[in-house]
């Protein structure tokens, strides 16, 4: 399953590992329940505001409930515009 948004914030990060936890507001959510989800995985360069691509599985965590664990995250860079000429 992918998904495309923009991290809302960064719950935790370890600087050890990389292993993080997010908050990402999905651009075209399938349903309303995925608008916002919790991602989870490895990403040491993840930060608020950036625009991303996850592509991964839904998991049950025991203690926080339904996360998204992505096995890849590619930073989505904005695409240019065309400058007029002045």
């Amino acid at each position: 399953m992918t998904y495309v948004g923009k991290i809302a914030h960064v719950i935790f990060r370890s600087d050890d590992t990389g292993y993080t936890v997010a908050v990402m507001d999905v651009d075209n959510p399938k349903c309303p329940r995925e608008r916002c989800i919790t991602i989870v995985g490895n990403a040491l360069s993840i930060r608020s505001g950036m625009k991303v691509k996850v592509e991964g599985s839904w998991i049950t965590h025991s203690k926080f409930g339904d996360q998204f664990k992505f096995i890849s995250l590619v930073p989505m860079l904005p695409i240019a515009t065309k400058v007029k000429d002045v």
